[in-house]
């Protein structure tokens, strides 16, 4: 849990130029950590703990699946940036 919360303070410190780049992908850096959350409340909670561990696949896959198409192939309206600089040019010869 104290992953999780460092997790989510860093998402809410950055979130306003999330929010600028491309709005939809700064909503889905706001709701990760927020699925996260409801996730983990709901494992410690639940009595149906296999249920909890299969959401938080999902949640974690998704947002795995989405760090690597923002890296790779890019996503629709995003900033062709990553966490390294932008991309650089494609070589047409």
């Amino acid at each position: 849990m104290a992953g999780l919360a460092v997790i989510a303070t860093i998402h809410g410190l950055d979130v306003s130029g999330k929010l600028d780049e491309t709005f939809y992908l700064g909503v889905m850096f706001i709701l990760g950590p927020i699925m996260s959350a409801l996730v983990s409340a709901g494992l410690l909670m639940s009595r149906h703990v296999w249920l909890g561990w299969a959401l938080a696949g999902l949640v974690s896959a998704g947002a795995f699946a989405g760090y690597c198409l923002s890296r790779t192939t890019g996503l629709p309206s995003a900033s062709r940036t990553s966490a390294t600089g932008p991309n650089p040019p494609a070589s047409s010869a």
